[in-house]
């Protein structure tokens, strides 16, 4: 089980510079480019008895983006949490969230505090729902 619960970084500085640049020396801006994709190479790499988490901090309309990453990445789960509500996402101590597996299956968590979202996950993986009441979310096949 690996639950991967942010990218360590999307980019870094294009260019290496082995001094410190001076402040009139600073260009008008620096370029960046990507890096590695660690959850997406994970998941290519997954065995059928591995699991894979991963969490997709949106703004916005959550759902999308989350099922486009569980399946882009081969994910086994993902934890879908909006960032752009009050209490929850980065630099709150509470959290909300949808939690999907890639056969649709999915538990809504209302803000509670990181660790009851954590163990609230780790109940989801261990023991999903057979069958929700309300529609499952489509996944979409590779």
């Amino acid at each position: 089980l690996i639950v991967m619960a942010a990218a360590v970084a999307d980019v870094t500085p294009g260019i290496y510079q082995e001094m410190k640049i001076p402040k009139h020396g600073l260009p008008a801006a620096l370029p960046l480019k990507p890096v590695p994709d660690i959850l997406a190479e994970l998941g290519r790499l997954k065995q059928p008895h591995q699991y894979l988490v991963g969490f997709a901090a949106q703004t916005g309309d959550i759902i999308k983006p989350a099922l486009q990453k569980l399946n882009k990445k081969r994910l086994d789960a993902i934890v879908a949490n909006p960032v752009d509500k009050p209490n929850a996402g980065f630099g709150s101590d509470t959290n909300q969230a949808i939690l999907i597996d890639k056969r649709g299956r999915h538990q809504q968590i209302n803000r509670c505090t990181k660790l009851e979202l954590a163990h609230r996950l780790f109940d989801f993986i261990q023991n999903p729902p057979e069958d929700n009441s309300n529609v499952k979310y489509q996944i979409i096949t590779r």
